[in-house]
C-alpha cells in the first residue's frame, strides 16, 4: 500500500474527510477517471454509503492490515538477527565494567569503614547509648586501653578543629599558650591480643596551621563481616586550651563538655549530651539524639536539634533554633528570635528583646515577654502568650490560643480551638471555626467572625464588626459603633454608658437583646418576624399578621440610630440591669 493511500485512510479514520471524499481520492490515486465537472451529482442518501463504497473500503482495510502484519514480522526478524550480536557485545564489555568497578573501589578506600560505622551507629542508637551493649560484651569479651598525649603551641584566639569519630570530648581552660590533647583509646575484640594490637594502631593526628590546630584520631581498617575479631572502639579526648579560643568540635556517641570560653563555638554531636557553659562569640550547634545545655551565647545562637531536649539561659544576639522531637527552653534573648519546633514536649520562651517568629507543630508553647512583634504559626498544640509589646499575629488549628496583653494590633485565626485575648492596645481581628472567641478589652476596633462557636467582646473602644454562625454573640460595654449579625444563635449588646453611636443588628433564628441605658439619645427602629417585641422603654410597638411586629421611637431627642432585624426570634429592648421588658403590641 502506498503512503498516499495510507494517509487517505488515516484522514478518514480521524474524521477529517467524508467517505465520499475518501472514495474519490482513492479512485484518483488508482488512476480511475474522475467524474466530469458538469455531470449531475447523484442525489444524496440520508444514510449508508453509495454502491461500491463498502467493497472498496473493505479492500483498503484488508491491505492496511496485511501491511501492518508484514511490518511487525520484519521487526521481529530484525530483533532475532541482532540478539547474538547484542549478547556478544555485553560479554565483551564485562571485563571493562569489572575493571571500572575495581578502580572506583580503589579510589574510595574508606567506603567500607564508612558503611561499617554507619551500621554500628544505627545499632548503638537502637541499644540506647554510646557504650557497647550486652551483646557486644558477650561477642567481644576482651578490652584493651591505651593513652596518647599530644602537645602543640597555641596562641590565644586560635581555632581548634577536632574530628572525633566516636567518644567523649571534654575541654578545660588553662593559662598556657599551648594545646594539649589527652586521648584515652578503648577497643573491644574477641581476644586480648587482637584488642591490644588494634588499639596500638589507633593514632592521634595533629596539624598546626596559621590560626588553626587540627586534631583527628586515625582509625585503621577493620574487617566488615561477622567473623571480624575487632568490635566497637571509642576515643575519649580531653583538651587543654587557652581561655581565648574558637572551638570547632565534632564527635558521635559521646558527650561534649565545654566550660566558659572567650570565642565562638561550632559543635556537631550525635548520640550524646552537649554542654556549653558559655561562649563570648557566636554559637552554632547541630545535635542529634541527645540533650543540649547552653549557659550563654555572647553573640548569635544557631541550633539544629533532633530527638533531644534543649535548654539555653542567655543569648546576647539573635537566636535561630530548629528542634524536632524535643523540648526547648530559652530564658533570655537580647535581640530577635526565629523558632521552628515540631513534635516536642514543650516550648518556653522567656524574654525576647526584638521581633519573634515561631513555627510550632504538635508542641505546647508558652511565650512570656516579647518586646517587639510576634508572629506565630502553630498547629495541633496549645499556644500561650503572656505579653507582646508590638503587634501580634497568631494562627493555629486544633489547639487553643491564649494571649494576655498586646501593645498594638492583634490578628488571630484558629480552628477547632478557643481564642482568648485579655487586652489589645490597638485594633483586633479574630477569626475562628468550631471554637469560642473572647476579647476582654480592645483599645481600637474589633472585627470578629466565628462559625460554630460563641463570641464574647468587652470594652471595645472603636467600631465593633461581628458575625457568627451557630454561636451566640455577647458584646459588653462597647464605646463605638456596633455592626453585628448572628445566624442561628442569640445576639446581645449591653453598653454600660448612654449610647451615642449607631447599632446595626441582624439576628436570624435567635433572640436579640439590646440595652439602652438611661440618657441614651437614639432613634430606634426594629422589626421582628416570627417572634415578639419586648420592651420597658417608651417606644411604639405595632403588629401585622403577615409581616410581624415593629418597634420605633425616639429617646432623649434622638441621635444615634438603633436598627434591629430579627427573623425567627424575639427582640428585647430594655434600660439595663433591673428592668423588666414586657411584650407590647
Amino acid at each position: 500500500m502506498s503512503e498516499e493511500r495510507l494517509k487517505v485512510l488515516e484522514m478518514l479514520a480521524q474524521g477529517k474527510i467524508t467517505v465520499a471524499d475518501a472514495e474519490q481520492l482513492l479512485k484518483t490515486l488508482r488512476g480511475a477517471p474522475a467524474a466530469a465537472a458538469d455531470e449531475q451529482p447523484e442525489p444524496a442518501r440520508p444514510k449508508g454509503r453509495r454502491p461500491g463504497e463498502r467493497e472498496n473500503l473493505n479492500e483498503e482495510m484488508e491491505d492496511l492490515q496485511e501491511e501492518i502484519q508484514e511490518r511487525i514480522a520484519q521487526a521481529r526478524q530484525t530483533i532475532r538477527d541482532s540478539m547474538p550480536k547484542v549478547k556478544q557485545t555485553i560479554r565483551d564489555a564485562m571485563p571493562e565494567v569489572d575493571r571500572m568497578v575495581r578502580d572506583a573501589m580503589d579510589a574510595i578506600p574508606d567506603v567500607g569503614r564508612i558503611v561499617r560505622d554507619a551500621v554500628q551507629t544505627a545499632s548503638q542508637a537502637v541499644s540506647g547509648g554510646a557504650e557497647p551493649n550486652g551483646s557486644d560484651d558477650a561477642r567481644y569479651p576482651a578490652q584493651a586501653e591505651r593513652e596518647v598525649s599530644e602537645t602543640l603551641p597555641a596562641r590565644p584566639g586560635v581555632r581548634v578543629a577536632l574530628r572525633n569519630p566516636r567518644g567523649h570530648v571534654r575541654v578545660e581552660i588553662w593559662d598556657r599558650e599551648e594545646l594539649q590533647a589527652d586521648a584515652r583509646i578503648a577497643v573491644r575484640a574477641t581476644h586480648a591480643g587482637a584488642a591490644q594490637a588494634f588499639a596500638e594502631q589507633i593514632r592521634i593526628e595533629t596539624a598546626g596551621e596559621p590560626g588553626v590546630i587540627r586534631i583527628q584520631p586515625i582509625i585503621p581498617e577493620r574487617r566488615e563481616d561477622a567473623s571480624s575479631e575487632i568490635g566497637p572502639y571509642r576515643v575519649d579526648i580531653h583538651l587543654h586550651v587557652p581561655g581565648k579560643v574558637d572551638l570547632d568540635l565534632r564527635t558521635a556517641h559521646g558527650d561534649i563538655d565545654i566550660p566558659q570560653i572567650k570565642g565562638a563555638a561550632v559543635l556537631h554531636n550525635r548520640h550524646g549530651k552537649t554542654t556549653l557553659a558559655g561562649a563570648s562569640g557566636d554559637v552554632w550547634l547541630a545535635q542529634g539524639h541527645g540533650p543540649v545545655n547552653i549557659g550563654r551565647a555572647g553573640a548569635n545562637l544557631t541550633l539544629d536539634v533532633s530527638h533531644g531536649n534543649t535548654e539555653v539561659e542567655t543569648v546576647g544576639g539573635t537566636a535561630s533554633v530548629q528542634v524536632r522531637h524535643g523540648s526547648l527552653e530559652l530564658a533570655e534573648i537580647a535581640k530577635g528570635a526565629k523558632i521552628d519546633i515540631s513534635h516536642g514536649k514543650r516550648l518556653k520562651l522567656g524574654h525576647v528583646g526584638e521581633d519573634t517568629v515561631a513555627k510550632i507543630g504538635h508542641t505546647p508553647a508558652v511565650l512570656e515577654h516579647i518586646d517587639g512583634n510576634l508572629t506565630v504559626n502553630a498547629s495541633h498544640c496549645p499556644v500561650s502568650v503572656n505579653a507582646v509589646a508590638g503587634n501580634a499575629q497568631a494562627v493555629n488549628s486544633h489547639g487553643p490560643i491564649e494571649i494576655g496583653t498586646v501593645g498594638r494590633d492583634l490578628v488571630v485565626r484558629n480552628s477547632f480551638g478557643p481564642v482568648h485575648a485579655g487586652s489589645v492596645g490597638g485594633n483586633a481581628v479574630a477569626q475562628n471555626r468550631h471554637g469560642p472567641i473572647g476579647l476582654d478589652r480592645v483599645g481600637g476596633s474589633a472585627t470578629v467572625e466565628n462559625s460554630r462557636g460563641p463570641i464574647t467582646l468587652g470594652n471595645v473602644g472603636g467600631k465593633v464588626a461581628v458575625r457568627a454562625d451557630r454561636g451566640a454573640i455577647e458584646i459588653a460595654a462597647p464605646a463605638g459603633e456596633v455592626v453585628a449579625r448572628a445566624d442561628r444563635s442569640n445576639l446581645s449588646v449591653r453598653p454600660d454608658t448612654p449610647v451615642r453611636s449607631d447599632y446595626t443588628l441582624q439576628c436570624r433564628r435567635g433572640n436579640a437583646t439590646v440595652v439602652l441605658p438611661d440618657g441614651s439619645a437614639v432613634d430606634v427602629r426594629g422589626h421582628v418576624r416570627a417572634g415578639r417585641v419586648r420592651t420597658d422603654l417608651p417606644l411604639d410597638v405595632s403588629a401585622d399578621a403577615r409581616s410581624g411586629q415593629s418597634v420605633s421611637g425616639r429617646l432623649n431627642g434622638g441621635g444615634a440610630r438603633i436598627t434591629v432585624e430579627v427573623d425567627g426570634g424575639n427582640l428585647n429592648l430594655s434600660r439595663g440591669p433591673g428592668s423588666s421588658p414586657e411584650s407590647r403590641v
